[in-house]
């Protein structure tokens, strides 16, 4: 939660804690779903991968300053390990 500093109503705060993007930047449970080749999600990350960043600036204001990529990663972590059927 540390990313998050600014207040938020608690009807948005119990819906980011439900879909796991609350407490740590994530991928919204209801987004995930949504992705059914997961095969062109996991290239198109892997690519992203490559790229040389450590900071991510979200679109609502919030910024990472260190370790992005390590964050990036984490937030899709379903995509990346994930084995389509």
């Amino acid at each position: 939660m540390a990313w998050m500093k600014n207040q938020y109503h608690p009807a948005t705060v119990a819906l980011a804690i439900a879909n796991g993007c609350y407490f740590r930047p994530a991928m919204p449970l209801y987004f995930r779903k949504t992705f059914h080749d997961k095969t062109r999600l996991r290239q198109s990350l892997q690519e992203i991968l490559t790229w040389p960043f450590d900071r991510i600036l979200f679109a609502h204001g919030h910024v990472i300053h260190e370790d992005g990529k390590h964050l990036f990663s984490e937030a899709f972590r379903w995509a990346l390990a994930s084995v389509d059927s």
